[in-house]
């Protein structure tokens, strides 16, 4: 397998003179991505011999490190190796150096007769660092100190670092909205059709929603929805002319997390959920009526997805989308039919920043629409009877969640 690999591209010039200093350029920047520097030929005792030199770079006195690689990092694709994970057998200190070979004694290993023929030598060159500034003024220290959640025994007003533990029960999230509200419906007497329309373009909500992680796999989430405002009576002569109006949701469901990364909760996954939903419009009752409080529920299924977008998984989007499947309905205090056809549907996209150990704001943009096509007569004290009717939410709300 490919051990190392060193390029040059973008060769502009082939003058053998450059290109022989590229070729020395290249095989020295090669020769430091091999984990070690030389081996033991022989070991007397605790005198060994290696095949390390004047021309290697090492001296005489010098002492080196006797190691054993114990884990190669390969590229995935390309099989070269990465870096490396090693264990320190022992020191050797040289007593003789030759061009071409040294002779030492071991000072110090792991166990005795652990270094042997064949062991490898590593630590001949030092890593070198450019100088390094005084304590006053060092960035790191400053970082440090006014990290929250990180105090330090030292500086001002020290205290007993604890760790803030990762969230690992769920979380609960808390979002104001900004909406619209719309509204259709159509109801005839048999020769009359009438079209009232709601169209309210600032519509105020409040959602609370939750998250329970049961297994790394397996969760429970809900939801509350409440708006409230103010329509005008869109029948011409009816009483009173401004109505109350209420919007509701509630959601209970459970769901399954497919992983995609390695088993990494907080990376990317996608989540099928199952469970219950209700959505509920109340309006006031008017003389003579046109519009009806409306109740919509049933088993709902679910998709949901989301990924981190950042390396520190501090930012994250996700889409999710829902349908209920054979949805009831219930009017009061009058039916605008006697049997009808419903669709729920919703879908959303959202998004969230880590604030803290515990801490996200969130955003979610909602589209909603639930909708029923009547058949029957009613009972509507007007004698008409309802054709068709839908609602449609889109609401923008952000906030903040809490993970514990």
């Amino acid at each position: 397998r490919l051990f190392a690999q060193e390029q040059a591209t973008k060769i502009t010039q082939f003058d053998t003179k450059d290109l022989q200093a590229r070729i020395t350029e290249l095989y020295n920047k090669l020769v430091t991505k091999i984990p070690y520097q030389g081996l033991v030929l022989s070991r007397n005792g605790t005198r060994v011999t290696l095949n390390l030199g004047k021309r290697d770079g090492v001296t005489k006195d010098q002492i080196v490190s006797a190691v054993q690689i114990i884990k190669l990092n390969r590229h995935p694709k390309f099989g070269f190796i990465i870096n490396t994970e090693k264990e320190i057998l022992g020191k050797i200190k040289l007593q003789k150096v030759e061009d071409t070979l040294s002779f030492g004694g071991i000072i110090t290993e792991k166990e005795k007769g652990v270094i042997k023929k064949h062991t490898k030598i590593s630590g001949v060159d030092f890593v070198e660092y450019a100088d390094a500034p005084g304590f006053k003024g060092y960035e790191g220290e400053r970082e440090a100190l006014e990290k929250p959640g990180n105090q330090i025994a030292f500086g001002k007003n020290p205290e007993e670092w604890k760790p803030v533990r990762p969230a690992t029960f769920g979380q609960v999230a808390l979002e104001l909205g900004l909406g619209s509200y719309t509204a259709n419906s159509s109801i005839t007497d048999g020769t009359t059709t009438r079209n009232p329309a709601i169209n309210n373009p600032l519509v105020f909500s409040l959602r609370l929603s939750s998250e329970l992680w049961v297994t790394p796999q397996w969760l429970l989430e809900g939801e509350l929805r409440q708006s409230v405002f103010s329509i005008s009576n869109p029948r011409a002569g009816s009483s009173p002319g401004t109505l109350n109006y209420s919007v509701n949701k509630y959601s209970l469901m459970a769901g399954y997390n497919f992983l995609i990364r390695n088993g990494e909760f907080f990376g990317p996954k996608v989540s099928l959920l199952a469970g219950f939903t209700q959505f509920a419009s109340y309006v006031d009752d008017a003389n003579p009526p046109i519009l009806v409080s409306t109740s919509y529920r049933g088993f709902t299924m679910g998709l949901k997805g989301s990924f981190p977008i950042d390396q520190n998984q501090e930012w994250k989007l996700g889409a999710k989308f829902y349908m209920v499947f054979s949805p009831s309905i219930s009017e009061s205090p009058y039916k605008l039919g006697n049997t009808s056809t419903n669709t729920m549907t919703w879908y959303a996209l959202f998004g969230s920043k880590r604030i803290g150990q515990r801490l996200e704001v969130t955003g979610t943009l909602d589209f909603e629409l639930y909708s029923s096509s009547y058949t029957g007569t009613g009972t509507l004290p007007t004698g008409e009877r309802g054709v068709s009717a839908s609602q449609r939410i889109t609401t923008l709300a952000g906030g903040i969640a809490y993970l514990f």
